[in-house]
């Protein structure tokens, strides 16, 4: 480790173990947005239990919270739901998707714009006819390019508008579409899960929960960089549209046995995703244009999932990418001391990564000592 910084909350702040755990940097202002909400937040009944939540910005250099605001259950600028994500492209213009399906002021599953207030300037639905359905969970699950809001959706259907892996919103004039991203992920894979009377190989991964989602960048080249979790290989979309793969496996993933193996049941599907290895996240360092490719191990022993209450200890891997993408360097981490599918951002050239630990007053990251600088 080489460097840490500490950011300092006050009393409304949620403990980074137990929040949603989505952090993003901006480095126009060389602060960290962070998204302040339970992770759940259900009563017995399974409805929403309303309590202080927020979005939060952080100065990366001296660590004190820059700005905030209330995001409301209720009134005009309400967001009733769950937060599933949210997209900062300066702490005055802030996207938040709904985690859950249904409608809000007479709008399917609206994404709203809001300003530095939490005030919200617009609003637009994100369900269209056979269209994608949105579902940008965890890092990386919405990206900016230019005057395109661009957000992750799983690979849910067969039929080709449904298969896109991205849904996309015209921010000028709110139009939705869908881009036409070939080949389509996983397009070769055949997914055997045989719910009920079904006899053939599924192809819906919605079962398969974070298997399932997409993590993007957008680089200096404007380029989409995207990571599948279970693919080798980055996909590259250029601004016009044309889509190029990269090869670059770990040495910590030699294959996928999920998409191989003849699930019977949900329980069995839950062990084995639950399981698998997988690629997590991509995250891009614009400074020096490096990309940092974080993955899990897979499991050894799948007995002790059979206890859907078992928390299991991960390993997980770092690569690291040049502009060119040729990997320049992998390692693995062993300890449980960090969150490495929670507090996660790329900034001032190093990855960043929270401690795992529950301190009153603030939360740690270390910056990972990956690369070594001149």
């Amino acid at each position: 480790m080489t460097d840490s910084i500490q950011f300092l909350f006050d009393e409304h702040t949620i403990q980074p173990s137990t929040s949603t755990g989505i952090f993003q940097y901006l480095p126009d202002e060389n602060s960290v947005a962070y998204l302040n909400q339970r992770a759940r937040i259900y009563s017995t009944r399974e409805q929403y239990v309303p309590y202080q939540r927020s979005m939060q910005f952080f100065d990366l250099s001296s660590g004190k919270m820059s700005s905030s605001f209330p995001l409301k259950w209720s009134g005009r600028e309400r967001i009733i739901n769950e937060i599933q994500n949210f997209y900062a492209a300066s702490p005055d213009s802030i996207w938040v998707y709904p985690a859950k399906f249904g409608k809000d002021l007479g709008m399917d599953m609206p994404i709203a714009l809001l300003n530095g207030k939490g005030e919200v300037e617009f609003r637009v639905p994100m369900r269209g006819d056979r269209m994608p359905v949105p579902t940008p969970y965890g890092l990386g699950g919405i990206a900016q390019r230019g005057n395109e809001l661009i957000i992750s959706s799983w690979i849910a259907w067969k039929e080709n508008r449904m298969r896109s892996p991205f849904t996309n919103l015209k921010i000028r004039n709110a139009e939705l579409g869908v881009i036409d991203y070939k080949p389509i992920p996983y397009q070769d894979f055949n997914i055997y899960l045989y719910p009920g009377k079904r006899r053939e190989p599924s192809t819906s991964w919605s079962s398969y929960g974070d298997l399932a989602q997409v993590s993007s960048v957008i680089n200096q080249k404007n380029e989409l960089v995207s990571n599948f979790p279970l693919d080798h290989r980055l996909s590259i979309q250029s601004s016009s549209g044309k889509v190029r793969r990269k090869s670059l496996p770990s040495q910590y993933l030699s294959d996928f046995p999920i998409l191989e193996t003849k699930l019977k049941t949900n329980k069995e599907l839950r062990i084995q995703a639950k399981a698998s290895g997988r690629y997590i996240v991509v995250l891009y360092d614009q400074e020096n244009e490096l990309y940092y490719r974080v993955g899990r191990m897979p499991l050894d022993d799948l007995e002790p999932l059979n206890d859907f209450r078992f928390q299991p200890t991960y390993i997980y891997f770092v690569m690291v990418i040049d502009s060119n993408f040729n990997l320049i360097k992998e390692k693995e981490f062993r300890s449980a001391e960090y969150l490495f599918e929670k507090g996660l951002f790329a900034a001032k050239g190093g990855l960043f990564i929270l401690k795992n630990d529950s301190l009153p007053d603030r939360m740690i990251f270390h910056k990972l000592e990956l690369v070594k600088r001149d």
